[in-house]
């Protein structure tokens, strides 16, 4: 099997449960890894401001931040830290999901 990835911004469990359980997807075997970039919000502020065209603006950082919920114990992924730059961070995230670097 080819392995697919699907990329989305999930703040929350309830998210997750709603976009992985719909009926207009096909049953078939999903393996879901979660990648939690954690770091302080002025660095978060500080990339939002420098994007260009983006749809989210800096101005809703604050509610992500309050839906944002941490990793259980029950799930898999593993926690990156946002003080790297995005190509280290890159780089650590297919490290660790075992891609080529």
């Amino acid at each position: 099997m080819t392995p697919n990835n699907v990329e989305c911004s999930e703040v929350g469990m309830n998210d997750v449960e709603e976009s992985t359980n719909s009926s207009n997807v096909d049953r078939i075997s999903l393996s879901v890894y979660f990648v939690h970039l954690h770091g302080h919000k002025t660095v978060l502020e500080q990339r939002l401001k420098q994007r260009k065209g983006h749809f989210m603006s800096p101005g809703l950082l604050e509610s992500q931040l309050n839906t944002l919920e941490a990793l259980t114990d029950g799930e898999e992924g593993f926690v990156v830290d946002i003080e790297k730059s995005p190509v280290d961070i890159v780089s650590e995230i297919k490290k660790n999901l075992g891609v080529a670097v």
